[in-house]
């Protein structure tokens, strides 16, 4: 029973105020707080369960796409192009956003767009699956 009701002055209250005013307090069934805490860690459970299944099948995908993105890049110039600019430092330094602008140019990015959100993926995945453990702040209190 909210107390704010029970002392409001009378000219305050109205029809409903006043019926609840009357209503008795009823106790909740016995064990239904244990019976909520258990199904809130079996779900906890469940979904750390997939979120793992879902991290190792991203480990498998991002492993094959880093092997697609090594291949790409075997076929490109890029690698070429890299190791030339690091053995003639002066062209690097004399110019470095020509060099940056001829290595994207080079650079496969279909294939780094898709390891770049894959590793997102994977961060996002890692942290539901170590967090989503249930932790209680308080202890249940049994009414």
């Amino acid at each position: 029973m909210d107390m704010r009701l029970s002392q409001a002055p009378e000219e305050e209250r109205d029809d409903l105020d006043r019926l609840f005013s009357r209503v008795a307090y009823a106790a909740p069934p016995q064990g239904l707080s244990q019976r909520v805490l258990a199904t809130v860690e079996r779900r906890a459970r469940r979904r750390q369960r997939l979120a793992y299944l879902l991290l190792g099948a991203s480990l498998g995908v991002t492993t094959l796409i880093c092997f697609w993105l090594g291949a790409a890049l075997a076929r490109s110039e890029v690698l070429g192009l890299i190791d030339f600019l690091l053995d003639d430092a002066d062209d690097l330094l004399s110019d470095p956003l020509d060099a940056l602008m001829a290595i994207a140019e080079a650079t496969p990015m279909v294939e780094v767009a898709a390891v770049a959100v894959l590793v997102l993926m994977i961060a996002f995945i890692a942290r539901v699956a170590v967090t989503s453990t249930f932790r209680s702040a308080r202890p249940a209190v049994e009414r």
